[in-house]
């Protein structure tokens, strides 16, 4: 049996994550990273066996072919108006920015020190972390759009076979729309989801087009290259918030407990793919690092142990106190990095039920994947897209969990499955 292609898609995430824990240089061994990189592979495993599984499912095809009367390339033009006057808006409410001050400034583009600083005063002083009715549309919005964002991708990268220039240049436009908004804030984050949109669409596009795999040697060095482009833009961006931001391979501790180790032997015989590895471990590494100190300092105590196992024992031993309330508890300093959604399933249901629900993942996976191939359904497509960015985001982050723009779009997805609305509109021929 051929092997889905986000299968492979995760599998060569997750073997970027090993390589970088390895050759980062950082106060921790790659010993100590052993139960995160083994508990990461094991989750792969589950999903890997729900996906097969559920491949062994024929959905059954209820969904009459969409109306020719739909021109998705108007309705494509309609929304680009729409997020050319929303962006400039929910930049301006964010971040107090100027869309087109940003647009000029070269620094800015680069993610500068000023948007960062500029964004987080703005944040706090307006209160914008508490929920408010004013704060309501452009939340809800930005989901609506968020929706509406990835469906195009998907409908012009993956399911058309050849786009028209003017159909490129939209396109390219609303990729550039999105690229600002973290512009405005001075991070990274749309630039790591636009990548993840644009490979998944691609990956897809040579199955349901070609009919053959996307992972070849040829393309595989064309990602290479431009994930070289990409990591150094990167580096140089983040390097630009710090004050001194003249130097792009300036090296820092990454919290209090995950500190640069300049006696690390990568240091001493490649410096410069240290260095990178370094300013990348910060967001691809502190993940499992969590989930490692996690293990060793939790699970494995004789108070915690019953969390590895048993279901909301956590609330039992540790009442009243998150995952991150109890990791801060045994001296691990968590800073500004982002958390891993499995080590807060692991921490509030145990081992066995977080994989079983991996396991259950990728059996969806794996029914949606059927579906797509025998209906063209951009709904499900986007389902599948939701469930394997879930897996990249389980070992390193909470890409889902703490972004409402994806939950609302999550949210749509599935309201679209379940009840049938819009179907028509989401059957691409």
């Amino acid at each position: 049996m051929e092997r889905p292609f986000f299968l492979i898609f995760v599998k060569y995430f997750y073997s970027l994550l090993t390589l970088l824990a390895f050759f980062s240089p950082v106060s921790y061994s790659i010993w100590l990273f052993l139960p995160a990189i083994i508990l990461m592979w094991i989750s792969y495993a589950f999903f890997k066996v729900g996906v097969y599984k559920g491949l062994k499912f024929n959905m059954p095809i209820r969904i009459q072919s969409r109306s020719t009367s739909i021109n998705h390339r108007k309705i494509f033009l309609l929304f680009t108006i729409v997020m050319i006057a929303f962006t400039p808006l929910y930049i301006k409410y964010y971040t107090g920015a100027n869309a087109l001050t940003l647009l000029l400034s070269f620094r800015s583009m680069a993610g500068s020190d000023s948007n960062y600083a500029q964004y987080q005063s703005y944040f706090a002083e307006n209160n914008l972390a508490q929920f408010s009715m004013l704060k309501a549309p452009y939340i809800l919005g930005y989901g609506i759009l968020k929706y509406i964002f990835i469906f195009f991708c998907m409908y012009f990268i993956a399911y058309t076979k050849k786009a028209r220039k003017k159909e490129y240049f939209l396109l390219f436009l609303i990729f550039f729309l999105y690229f600002l908004q973290g512009v405005s804030r001075g991070t990274s984050f749309e630039n790591f989801e636009l990548i993840i949109v644009t490979l998944f669409s691609l990956t897809l596009r040579y199955k349901l087009i070609y009919n053959r795999s996307f992972f070849n040697k040829r393309n595989l060095l064309y990602v290479s290259v431009l994930g070289v482009l990409g990591i150094t833009y990167f580096v140089v961006s983040k390097s630009m918030r710090y004050a001194e931001g003249t130097d792009a391979l300036m090296l820092r501790d990454i919290t209090a407990t995950l500190k640069f180790d300049r006696d690390h032997w990568i240091m001493s015989i490649v410096p410069y793919i240290g260095s990178v590895c370094m300013n990348l471990a910060g967001y691809f590494t502190f993940g499992l690092y969590y989930t490692s100190e996690l293990f060793w300092k939790v699970l494995m105590s004789l108070d915690g142990f019953p969390i590895s196992f048993l279901p909301w024992a956590s609330s039992l031993i540790y009442p009243n106190m998150t995952c991150s309330n109890v990791i801060e508890s045994v001296n691990v300093d968590t800073g500004a990095c982002w958390q891993p959604d499995f080590s807060t399933l692991i921490f509030s249901l145990g081992i066995p039920l977080t994989y079983w629900i991996i396991y259950k993942m990728g059996f969806f996976a794996g029914r949606f994947y059927n579906y797509i191939i025998n209906t063209r359904d951009l709904s499900y497509t986007i389902g599948l897209f939701y469930i394997s960015y879930q897996m990249l985001s389980f070992p390193i982050g909470n890409f889902i969990t703490s972004s409402s723009a994806n939950q609302i779009s999550i949210f749509i997805t599935l309201f679209v499955i379940y009840t049938g609305w819009f179907k028509k509109l989401l059957i691409i021929k």
